[in-house]
């Protein structure tokens, strides 16, 4: 026969109740249907038998489980008692062998309320940093309670000690194991100690609120507490003035004011200054004042010392007093040197931008030559700024025929120097007179019509005029003789032509303007002393042929005929270089209004 070992199962293992808790089960439990269910309860002199089909043999005991054929005992008690505490066995019989269990049942009731006492130290004479230690006690409980430390609803952790196990002992009278639980606190007292609730708390099941406190306040005497130096702010001059500050002291302190060497105690009044008794704010802070009247320039640059006292120890503070205007100029992010030297800046930089833009528009500086005059009448200020690579290209024209560049612009009625121009083998050799002479464009080579030379016409240097019918009209003879060198092949020709003056003309002579009506507006944009670039222009078409040059003795005309006919204003004795673009543009403005003109007369003699 094999036998096998049986536990029984209890639920639970081990249970703690309240004193007079209802409804408390316990339960045990085997793998095989039992027989027989008994039960030894403390409290009880004899063990009960329980089934779930028979009535209890003790009152408030009941049969608890699923039955004896599912292997299962237990009992519910309907009310717990102090003598239900300790083991109760339960007893399953199967196959006429019995198999037991226990269940462990605490019946607690609650302890004493905590008591606190000072262990170390003395609570009515208590300074700040001395040592003190307290401990906490609650006795008569079961279980123990826990304890903890507060200051002020704080936990304590720091200084906290516990014993290794709670002391018990037993009540022969009550026949009850009862447990005192104790803690231990070590701690430096702080001033800010002082005044606060230190509390021991003890937790336990059986507490109505499952707690229970024990407060202690505590008392902490320390001298007057030490400040950094004070400001008073905002006091006004020639006023009374009231300088206060807020210190920290147990018991009340006694105050003196030392101002210039002299002591004013508290309660005093002593000149112009008044020493009122600290006023009490609470939790150890009182407020001490000082009144002055009058307040002066000087008393802001005094430094008032404060001397606090009690039993227990002597403090000084340190007070400076400021006004109103000083608080501006302190909270002020510039003060009178920087807001002179912000002014100073703006204006500097005011006159600047006056002097930058006063250069630019008188043309003065460094904007001489940034701005050109490009007017063809009087009343036009257009301006044409030059073009970046101007100097270069008239640079390079300079190097190759210096009198393309730049001309000079003479009196008007400066004498015309005569221009030898010769070809020969193809090459040009301009020869030039050395006095002091405008520099005139060269001759252009005769027309050869069927083999012959026809009649060579030359630019000269006396003004031309065209009588609207494409005739060129000469001046008068002046005594100046031009000669025109025309090669052909190995055949030279010259020809002399005399320099006449314009011949009258009625029709003509009525349409035509002034001599120096108006100014040259290209002379304005020319330098004294530079040489201007003199255009060669051949008109071919309209009222001129295909020989016909432009030209005047004093480039007044810029190459394109008498200013007198076409409103071109006459030069005046001065050198001006103007920029390539800008000449193109006033060559082809110019070249306009030449033809406009020339077509008006030419209508004007067609009418008459």
């Amino acid at each position: 026969t094999t036998t096998h070992a049986q536990v029984v199962d209890t639920e639970p293992r081990s249970i703690t109740v309240v004193e007079n808790q209802e409804n408390v089960e316990l339960h045990c439990r085997i793998g095989r249907p039992a027989q027989l269910c008994l039960i030894r309860m403390p409290g009880l002199n004899d063990q009960i038998a329980l089934s779930p089909t028979e009535k209890s043999p003790v009152a408030g005991y009941h049969y608890h489980g699923e039955g004896l054929d599912k292997g299962s005992c237990g009992v519910r008690i309907d009310r717990v008692t102090a003598d239900n505490a300790g083991l109760m066995n339960c007893t399953l019989f199967v196959d006429g062998r019995g198999l037991t269990g226990s269940i462990e049942i605490v019946v607690a009731f609650p302890p004493q309320q905590p008591v606190i006492e000072v262990v170390q130290g003395n609570l009515a004479n208590v300074e700040v940093n001395s040592q003190l230690m307290f401990r906490c006690t609650a006795e008569r409980g079961n279980p123990a309670a826990n304890l903890s430390w507060f200051l002020d609803q704080e936990q304590i952790y720091e200084g906290v000690q516990f014993p290794e196990a709670p002391e018990e002992y037993y009540d022969e009278r009550s026949n009850k194991h009862m447990f005192t639980a104790t803690s231990t606190l070590k701690r430096a007292v702080r001033a800010e100690d002082n005044g606060k609730r230190l509390t021991c708390q003890a937790q336990h099941l059986a507490y109505p609120e499952g707690v229970s406190r024990t407060d202690l306040i505590l008392d902490v005497n320390f001298q007057p507490q030490a400040l950094p130096d004070q400001v008073v702010y905002g006091l006004q001059l020639g006023r009374t003035a009231t300088a206060s500050m807020v210190i920290k002291a147990n018991p009340s302190p006694h105050v003196m004011w030392n101002i210039d060497g002299t002591d004013y105690h508290q309660g005093t009044e002593q000149g112009r200054y008044a020493v009122p008794i600290p006023e009490a704010l609470g939790n150890n802070r009182y407020n001490v004042s000082l009144t002055i009247a009058g307040l002066t320039l000087e008393d802001l640059s005094k430094t008032y010392v404060l001397r606090a006292s009690n039993n227990f120890g002597v403090e000084e503070y340190r007070l400076t007093l400021r006004s109103q205007d000083e608080v501006f100029s302190e909270s002020s992010s510039f003060g009178t040197g920087e807001i002179v030297g912000l002014v100073l800046a703006v204006v500097i930089v005011l006159l600047a931008i006056a002097l930058i833009v006063g250069a630019r528009a008188t043309g003065r500086w460094c904007f001489r030559g940034a701005s050109l005059n490009t007017d063809i009448n009087p009343d036009s200020e257009a301006q044409i700024a030059p073009h970046p690579h101007d100097d270069e290209i008239d640079e390079r024209l300079q190097t190759q025929d210096p009198a393309a560049h730049y001309v000079h612009e003479g009196d008007e009625r400066h004498a015309a120097a005569a221009t030898n121009g010769k070809h020969e083998n193809g090459k040009q050799a301009a020869k030039q007179q050395p006095v002091a002479a405008p520099i005139v464009p060269p001759p252009v080579a005769t027309k050869q019509e069927n083999g012959k030379p026809a009649d060579s016409k030359t630019n000269t240097s006396v003004d031309t005029t065209d009588n609207g019918v494409g005739e060129t009209m000469l001046p008068t003879a002046t005594g100046i003789v031009v000669e025109a060198n025309v090669s052909n092949g190995e055949t030279t020709t010259t020809t002399t032509i005399p320099v006449m003056p314009p011949t009258p003309d009625n029709i003509n002579s009525s349409i035509l303007r002034p001599t120096n009506l108006r100014q040259n507006p290209l002379d304005a944009a020319y330098p004294l002393g530079a040489i201007r670039r003199e255009p060669q222009h051949s008109i071919n078409s309209g009222n001129f042929d295909d020989a016909s040059v432009l030209s005047s003795d004093s480039c007044s005309t810029i190459g394109y005929g008498d200013p007198n006919q076409v409103g071109l204003p006459v030069a005046t004795a001065q050198k001006r270089w103007i920029p390539h673009q800008q000449r193109e543009l006033l060559e082809k403005q110019a070249q306009l209004l030449l033809s406009g003109a020339a077509l008006k007369r030419k209508r004007e003699t067609e009418i008459f």
